[in-house]
């Protein structure tokens, strides 16, 4: 599967800078149906757990998801996530394909894309904002907050 890269891009200084990733993935849709879609993925080392991605699909409005980091890391080598969102890499693995699965009350939609420029992407964010650091921003004060109000 030919995987289209259109940027990584770096904006502002750090701690600021965010980071994207453009690609051209294909929606999965019945057995030999594949709609290309563009989609954006955006890291902002201020919220380093998730990954915003937004889906640009031609005939419908923006969806954006927040994604896990380390799901969507972890599904590029094995199955990730139990939820509204799976990751897992193709079954013929010298494919370098990864498949997508969102799950919402009202429908699924799979996804399969090209793992080369997702995995360095990931990884260029795990030099920023390291796993044992993504901790570190969170503002526990807040949470237990939320918690405690039943948010």
């Amino acid at each position: 599967m030919a995987e289209q890269h259109f940027r990584t891009q770096a904006q502002g200084s750090w701690p600021d800078r965010q980071s994207k990733l453009a690609l051209r993935i294909q929606q999965v849709v019945g057995r030999s149906c594949l709609i290309p879609i563009s989609v954006e993925f955006l890291f902002d080392p201020a919220a380093p757990i998730t990954v915003s991605v937004t889906f640009r699909p031609s005939l419908a409005p923006p969806s954006t998801w927040h994604i896990a980091r380390e799901l969507l890391y972890r599904g590029l080598f094995e199955s990730s996530g139990t939820g509204d969102v799976r990751v897992w890499p193709s079954s013929t693995s010298a494919s370098g394909v990864v498949h997508l699965l969102l799950n919402r009350d009202t429908g699924s939609a799979l996804f399969q894309m090209g793992s080369g420029s997702l995995r360095r992407w990931l990884e260029d964010t795990y030099e920023w904002v390291g796993s044992d650091e993504e901790l570190a921003t969170v503002d526990w004060d807040a949470v237990v907050e939320q918690l405690l109000n039943g948010a």
